[in-house]
């Protein structure tokens, strides 16, 4: 596919090819959209369709279409493409699955499918569409590249107040990337959302991270299940990873808004009596921190607090909507004015303008315009806010969140982007005797072998962090490091976890770390990861699975708990 695909995503004339329900809907939906361009049906059999003239072939078109659609039931689609081609058309959507066969038909003409459900584009007032959808004509907003058609559905219906600005559906295309890339250099799209069955290549993944990296533009996947490392060849591109549609609409939000978060530090304002204990726990199980209050924000914010509450963060301040708008706006102002990146008032309020002003819509809307850093009203049930409550306050600069859950996903994912970079660099890979397992080395050898010294019952442990450490041979990704904080939980929940290809620089451990909420321990952790790095090189990739369970983590140093390694046989050379 080497020609540009601005004529097919944008076009100025489309050609449908296709008869009854099908060819009616796509044309209804062309003109809700308000395309006032070219529109030419094409059929041997039909005079005219929804009033238009219908043209026999494309060879009796007046013109070569930007985009052509050819509805699943054509006959002579492999012939189509190749006169599509051959008048030098703009591309192609495959609604149907003809295969591999007639999709090479169209040569270096871009093709979208087969089996893609269309386009949808609001920016251009492009519906080459079947089923009803729920977009209208923007200036700015996301894109998203759903190859599942179910989903696809679903964000074209999303009643969440994303502003989607395009949609597309590539079926089982296997150049999604390429699409992917011309969205992103569209200067009208703030974000990207993937939703792909199969990342492919790790050379595609990263080519689009570093498309997404020189743009500026944040792409977060969805991608269901904790497979870790799809999710870590995911992150080395520069993206985030979800997996709910939930998660993904909300994650899209923030990054449309705010763009990616640069820190993992945040503020919280619960208006909602009773939650900000359910806010720290569900916040804590994913990493996120709270910005510590220093003494002269403390005084600010306790001198507008007064004995209502004591100046925290998370702030229980569910008084707020009993406040004047002004007194409301000025407390969360002082609790902005931290080191966080981003504040989230949990209230069950509405932004809509038809409705009596309310106190905690207008001081959010008052405190982002004083102090200029993101805020978000969190609503803690996912319904309710209303796609017109989203909009209205998206308008005045509050980013709306819907269902505790999604907005916490979300923030993450956004912090992920914010402190990661795309890495282009090789991957440690293992040898494929690797992945059948090996033979457990003993405790002393595995310790012996880290050279990391060894945790004692009776000495540390108090005050000290202590994380899971896994390394596991991935025949598709590489070495796959996991990073999993073990808590004192009596009803055992385990601790965030973070993942990443090997090999690492010391900046990208330090990363890894602050995504778990966990300071940066010194070198120790540096240290630690380095010698596992320093033992998977030397043993050329026969290392199968290693295991540090646990990491103690000190200021001054790193001890070591239970060690294991399995390490396959060597291969003999002859």
């Amino acid at each position: 596919m080497a020609r540009d695909l601005t004529r097919l995503l944008g076009p100025r004339s489309v050609a449908i090819f296709g008869s009854g329900a099908w060819c009616r809907s796509v044309i209804a939906n062309l003109r809700a959209m308000g395309f006032v361009w070219d529109i030419w049906p094409v059929s041997e059999t039909q005079r005219t369709v929804e009033g238009m003239r219908c043209y026999p072939s494309v060879t009796a078109l007046p013109a070569a279409p930007d985009a052509a659609m050819i509805g699943p039931d054509v006959p002579g689609t492999e012939m189509i493409l190749i006169q599509l081609r051959a008048r030098n058309a703009g591309g192609a959507i495959l609604a149907g699955g003809p295969g591999a066969e007639a999709r090479g038909a169209a040569g270096d003409m871009p093709v979208l499918g087969p089996d893609s459900l269309g386009l949808l584009n609001a920016l251009d007032r492009t519906a080459l569409w079947p089923d009803a959808h729920g977009l209208a004509p923007v200036k700015r907003g996301v894109a998203i590249v759903a190859q599942g058609p179910g989903l696809a559905r679903v964000f074209s219906r999303q009643r969440r107040g994303l502003p989607l600005a395009c949609l597309l559906s590539p079926g089982s295309t296997a150049d999604w990337h390429k699409w992917a890339e011309a969205l992103l250099a569209d200067d009208r799209v703030s974000a990207l959302g993937l939703q792909i069955e199969a990342a492919g290549s790790a050379r595609a993944l990263l080519a689009l991270g570093e498309v997404a990296q020189r743009l500026g533009k944040p792409v977060v996947v969805l991608r269901p299940g904790r497979d870790a490392g799809a999710v870590a060849q995911i992150e080395r591109a520069g993206f985030a990873c979800v997996t709910t549609p939930e998660s993904f609409v909300e994650t899209l939000k923030i990054l449309h808004m705010a763009g990616p978060l640069p820190a993992n530090a945040l503020a919280v304002a619960s208006v909602c009596e009773g939650a900000t204990t359910t806010v720290a726990g569900s916040a804590a199980a994913r990493g996120l921190t709270f910005a510590p209050v220093g003494e002269t924000q403390a005084a600010r914010l306790s001198k507008v607090l007064g004995t209502r509450a004591a100046a925290s963060n998370p702030l229980d301040c569910r008084f707020l909507s009993d406040l004047p708008v002004e007194e409301s706006a000025r407390v969360l102002s002082e609790l902005m004015t931290g080191g966080a990146v981003c504040t989230l008032v949990v209230a069950d309020a509405r932004g809509k303008s038809d409705r009596a002003p309310d106190v905690v819509v207008e001081a959010a809307v008052a405190a982002r315009e004083r102090v200029g850093m993101p805020i978000a009203l969190v609503a803690p049930l996912s319904d309710s806010l209303s796609g017109e409550d989203c909009a209205a306050l998206m308008a005045r600069g509050v980013i709306p969140l819907m269902g505790l859950g999604p907005a916490l996903d979300a923030v993450q994912a956004a912090i992920t982007i914010g402190v990661s970079s795309c890495r282009t660099g090789p991957v440690m890979m293992p040898v494929p005797e690797a992945a059948q397992g090996g033979v457990r080395l003993s405790t002393s050898e595995a310790r012996l072998a880290l050279g990391l010294p060894v945790h004692r019952r009776e000495g540390a442990g108090h005050g000290a962090v202590a994380l899971d450490v896994r390394v596991l041979a991935d025949p598709e990704y590489g070495y796959v490091l996991s990073l999993r904080e073990r808590r004192q939980d009596p009803r055992g929940t385990a601790g965030p976890e973070v993942c990443a290809l090997l090999p690492l620089a010391e900046r990208e451990i330090e990363t890894l770390l602050a995504r778990l909420g966990l300071p940066s321990g010194g070198n120790a952790v540096v240290q630690a990861v380095r010698a596992v790095q320093d033992y998977l090189e030397a043993q050329l990739g026969r290392v199968a699975e290693l295991e540090i369970s646990p990491l103690f983590l000190t200021a001054e140093r790193a001890a070591a708990g239970e060690v294991r390694i399995h390490v396959a046989p060597a291969v003999s050379g002859g």
